[in-house]
């Protein structure tokens, strides 16, 4: 799949939007240093979500544990505008919105790096018993 499908990149691109909509009206010395800052670790972020897309199974994780880290900063910055008054209530939920979205998606693949593939690249395959058992306790 190419980077610009993924979900998650695509989740990235739009927190990348919405923390320059959203830090519009900061002013200038707050902008050129916190926010240009905060635009560039999410420009990092979906340099990190591309480069796992493209490694190996061995690195994969390091770049999305990379990505979260960056995140975590980034959620820590915008609390920080908000609390000094720089942006709006309505500018954080937005904001926030994206960034839990973006760190479920990357928490959900830092999960299971490897998609339905184990480390060998082979898919598993469930067992006719193990389905059988999955069905029934998905039914009862």
């Amino acid at each position: 799949m190419e980077n610009h499908q993924l979900p998650s990149y695509k989740k990235a691109r739009d927190l990348v939007k919405q923390l320059s909509e959203s830090t519009q009206k900061v002013p200038r010395t707050v902008k050129y240093t916190t926010v240009a800052e905060m635009i560039n670790s999410a420009l990092d972020i979906m340099v990190d979500i591309a480069d796992a897309n493209e490694e190996n199974f061995g690195t994969r994780e390091e770049f999305l544990k990379s990505a979260l880290k960056k995140l975590s900063r980034i959620r820590i910055q915008v609390r920080c505008l908000y609390d000094l008054r720089y942006i709006t209530k309505k500018g954080l939920n937005s904001i926030s919105g994206y960034e839990g979205n973006l760190e479920s998606q990357l928490k959900g693949w830092l999960a299971n790096p490897y998609g339905d593939e184990d480390t060998t690249g082979k898919r598993k395959v469930m067992t006719a018993r193990a389905s059988t058992v999955l069905r029934k306790v998905v039914t009862d």
